[in-house]
């Protein structure tokens, strides 16, 4: 689970579907995405973190998916 991805969200807009609307996707897709069950591209990454006033890699660490890491 992205802990600080999350925490950041709840901090800055109060709640994932909060967060949600603003990027413009849907709550269950932010949930997917903390929870790694879905992947985020890196340019999204980088979006979600300037939204949040945070460094990306901070928010996103190793890209773990599923308990897998990916290869770059």
């Amino acid at each position: 689970m992205l802990l600080k991805l999350r925490g950041q969200i709840i901090t800055r807009f109060g709640s994932l579907t909060a967060f949600a609307k603003v990027i413009g996707v849907d709550q269950p897709r932010v949930s997917e995405i903390i929870r790694k069950k879905a992947r985020l591209p890196k340019e999204e990454q980088e979006r979600w973190a300037n939204m949040l006033g945070a460094d990306r890699e901070e928010l996103f660490g190793s890209e773990r998916i599923l308990g897998h890491e990916t290869n770059r």
